[in-house]
């Protein structure tokens, strides 16, 4: 009796343990709504200047200008894998390694 309750009680430990990475995954991630939200948590966490810079022109494109010359050729699907990936880029040539990653992922029109 005394070793079916520890197998249990391991048994949920266990358990709770392989979940939390889900539910602390889910409860913090998030995506901005506009512009201003895109550009604050974004653009000013970047690590380089160039991720910065990158991810500052996707917001605008993103959010604003979606028909510029320069936003034509991302795809809403590749913007938001730039936004979410450039800002821990390290240095430029891996913010421009993650620019054509995402366009190449995510094709543009």
């Amino acid at each position: 009796m005394l070793i079916r309750m520890r197998m249990f009680f391991f048994a949920a430990i266990l358990a709770a343990l392989l979940s939390l990475p889900c539910t602390g995954f889910a409860q913090t991630e998030y995506f901005p709504k506009d512009y201003n939200e895109c550009f604050l948590v974004y653009a000013k966490r970047s690590k380089t200047e160039a991720g910065a810079v990158l991810v500052r022109r996707m917001c605008r494109c993103r959010f604003q200008d979606a028909s510029s010359g320069r936003c034509r050729r991302y795809s809403r699907e590749a913007m938001d894998c730039i936004i979410a990936n450039a800002l821990n880029d390290k240095t430029e040539t891996a913010v421009d390694g993650t620019d054509r990653a995402c366009r190449k992922k995510h094709p543009g029109k």
